[in-house]
C-alpha cells in the first residue's frame, strides 16, 4: 500500500466516526422525541390544512399542515410536520388529499414549540429512525476501527523514523 495514503484514511476514517455519531445521535434524539409524544403527548383529531413533498438534498419527503382545537377550544397549528411516504400514499392520492383528519398526538416543546406526531404513522418514523440510527452507529464503528488500524500503523511506522 502506498504510505503517503495513510494520513488521508486515517482523516477519513476520522471524519466517518464524527459523521456516523452525530448521524446516530440525531436519530436517537428524535426516536426519543416520538417516544415521549406518544406517551406523554395529548391525543386529538387534526384537520389537515395542506400536505406538501419537501425536497432536500435530493431525498424526498412529506409533511402536512395541521390544525386542531384542545379541550379548552384554544386552536393550534402545526406546520410541516414530518410524515413516511406510506402515510402520505394513504391520505394523499393524484395529487390530492383524500383524507381531512388525521389523529395526532402533540406535545408542547421548549420555546412554545408544538411537537407533533400523527399516531397512524408513529411506528414507521420510529422505524425509520431506528434504522438511520444504526446505520450511523455502523458508519462511527467502522470509523473507529479503521482509524484504530491505519493510525496505530502509521503511529508505529513514524516513530521508527519511517516518516509517513
Amino acid at each position: 500500500m502506498v504510505t503517503w495514503l495513510r494520513p488521508y484514511l486515517v482523516a477519513l476514517f476520522l471524519a466517518m466516526v464524527l459523521a456516523g455519531g452525530w448521524l446516530g445521535f440525531s436519530e436517537w434524539q428524535a426516536l426519543r422525541k416520538i417516544n415521549n409524544i406518544m406517551s406523554d403527548g395529548q391525543a386529538v383529531t387534526a384537520l389537515i390544512e395542506g400536505a406538501q413533498s419537501v425536497e432536500r438534498k435530493s431525498l424526498l419527503s412529506y409533511a402536512v399542515d395541521l390544525a386542531w382545537r384542545d379541550k379548552t377550544g384554544k386552536l393550534f397549528r402545526a406546520k410541516q410536520v414530518s410524515i413516511s411516504t406510506a402515510f402520505a400514499d394513504q391520505i394523499i392520492s393524484n395529487g390530492q388529499l383524500v383524507v381531512p383528519t388525521v389523529a395526532i398526538r402533540y406535545l408542547h416543546g421548549s420555546n412554545e414549540q408544538i411537537d407533533t406526531v400523527a399516531t397512524a404513522d408513529a411506528d414507521r418514523q420510529r422505524g425509520r429512525a431506528r434504522t438511520i440510527g444504526y446505520f450511523g452507529a455502523v458508519i462511527a464503528l467502522i470509523g473507529v476501527i479503521g482509524a484504530i488500524v491505519f493510525g496505530f500503523n502509521w503511529v508505529r511506522r513514524f516513530g521508527q523514523g519511517r516518516a509517513v
